[in-house]
């Protein structure tokens, strides 16, 4: 009997100290949350080098590239992403089963330090006037803290820049095998060409307890003069919400931007908004032209000219441009096997009419250093 009452005492005893720990662990992320809001952002500039103004009539090039901090090499899956593998016609295998992700931080520091140079490499190949970057760590434990913001610094020190943070967080001690840990991420804008102020803008984002590990969505404005003219280009550098069930809060962050661009047109402003969307940019036929061997996922959205037109009116005088050539994301519910995996197009620009799209490629470089693949883009200013 004693020895029974002393487990009985032991069991109660564990139980009162893991809801102490967990309480004190929400607590925790209660106390850490916190949103940025709306901030001008610093502009960081070479005092030595000097950057010239923009001109219409005038062909330049800008690439986004969400990074997926530095984590996924092709060998890499993610905890949250899960999906279901067609159910006809392949080795037993494949045959209808489900799958899902299983890492919270990339495999090891050299990991990160190799796709960060990779990626950079990349880039390097086609030598843009403008860079969006999405995703990119400067201390955080999911990629062994690795400051990509800094090595890309480091590379194109001849570039001016903004960056903002759209991801800060408390540690992540899911999952329990691989925990994400603590979160340090955001936006990078890298230009040759001055720029002349910036601005974080805040997005809408989930209100239930998702918000306290979810990340603190936004844009970023960015703004240029250019040279004899009192207009502005306006580049907005966009990482949409993913997870979103319903896609109510994707809506939701869609009508905050748009009004944002449609505003900056009609003072007679050029507009460009490129980057992450987290929806499918491209028609029905061509995402799921693409080799795969999957479903499509239920994370899959698509946003077309009439999203744009019901979210903002003077959206008319907007076109989406997206590349249809290669896809630019693929599933990261397992590791990357070519035309196997889920893949689609949700990497690309918006633009206003008075930009004339000149050419845009999606670079193929087979998911070696990310779940997404760069974009590039050429446009001009018409004068």
């Amino acid at each position: 009997m004693k020895i029974f009452k002393l487990v009985v005492k032991i069991f109660f005893g564990l139980v009162l100290a893991a809801t102490v720990l967990v309480g004190v662990y929400v607590g925790y992320f209660v106390v850490a949350y916190s949103r940025i809001g709306n901030v001008e952002i610093t502009v960081e500039k070479d005092s030595e080098v000097s950057a010239s103004l923009i001109t219409t009539n005038t062909d330049y090039t800008i690439t986004t590239y969400n990074i997926g901090f530095g984590a996924y090499n092709p060998d890499f899956s993610f905890f949250m992403d899960a999906g279901q593998m067609v159910d006809e016609g392949l080795e037993s295998d494949y045959h209808g089963q489900y799958v899902s992700g299983v890492r919270g931080k990339a495999e090891n520091r050299e990991v990160v330090l190799s796709d960060t140079n990779g990626a950079i490499d990349t880039i390097n190949t086609i030598s843009p006037d403008f860079m969006f970057f999405q995703e990119v760590d400067v201390q955080s434990t999911r990629s062994f803290f690795v400051n990509q913001q800094a090595m890309m610094v480091e590379e194109w020190q001849d570039y001016q820049l903004t960056f903002t943070k759209n991801f800060h967080c408390a540690y992540i001690a899911y999952p329990f095998n691989d925990p994400m840990g603590a979160v340090q991420s955001g936006l990078l804008t890298m230009s040759k060409y001055d720029i002349s102020s910036a601005n974080r803008i805040e997005l809408p984002i989930a209100s239930d307890l998702s918000k306290f590990t979810d990340l603190d969505r936004c844009i970023v404005v960015n703004r240029f003069s250019l040279q004899g003219s009192d207009k502005q280009l306006v580049m907005i550098n966009v990482h949409l919400s993913a997870y979103d069930e319903g896609g109510l809060i994707r809506q939701a962050q869609l009508e905050t931007l748009t009004k944002i661009m449609a505003a900056e047109y009609r003072l007679g402003n050029y507009v460009i908004a490129g980057g992450d969307w987290n929806h499918v940019l491209t028609d029905f036929a061509t995402t799921n032209s693409f080799a795969t061997k999957q479903v499509q996922p239920e994370w899959v959205y698509y946003l077309d000219q009439a999203d744009l037109e019901n979210a903002e009116s003077a959206m008319s005088n907007f076109s989406i441009v997206a590349g249809t050539n290669n896809p630019t994301c693929r599933s990261s519910d397992m590791a990357y096997i070519e035309g196997v995996n889920y893949a689609c197009v949700i990497d690309g620009f918006v633009v206003s009419d008075n930009v004339e799209n000149v050419s845009i490629t999606n670079i193929d470089n087979q998911f070696a250093y990310s779940d997404h693949q760069p974009v590039s883009f050429t446009f001009s200013l018409e004068g």
